[in-house]
């Protein structure tokens, strides 16, 4: 199963790749752009730098994002179960021990056949 996860992923990030090809490699992808950001104006850049500039910081940003909410559930996690052994100490303390059947104490499980 875990073959086929791989080779579902490999063939649909395949299939992305070329379109994204095919779709950047047409014409008006390779149209020179430039854009003013506040008062300045930057060179021209065909326009597909500009598409693939705004994806790769979207990526940046979500990475991101990712980064810190897995830092934070991680510290989550250490201080929750950091409680929960504290808890199970504290309840070890003030829990009596079980009593436990001493063997000449256990019943006889060993059955015999009837009619003898």
């Amino acid at each position: 199963m875990k073959v086929l996860k791989i080779l579902f992923f490999f063939a649909i990030s395949f299939v992305i790749a070329w379109i994204l090809i095919f779709t950047f490699t047409q014409e008006p992808f390779r149209a020179l752009a430039s854009v003013q950001l506040f008062v300045r104006r930057s060179p021209e850049y065909p326009l597909y730098y500009f598409v693939l500039g705004a994806f790769l910081i979207g990526l940046v940003l979500g990475l991101l994002l990712l980064m810190y909410n897995w830092i934070i559930l991680r510290t989550q996690l250490f201080k929750s179960s950091k409680r929960i052994r504290e808890l199970e100490e504290q309840l070890a303390i003030l829990r009596p021990p079980a009593a436990t059947p001493s063997p000449l104490s256990a019943p006889d499980n060993t059955m015999e056949p009837e009619g003898r």
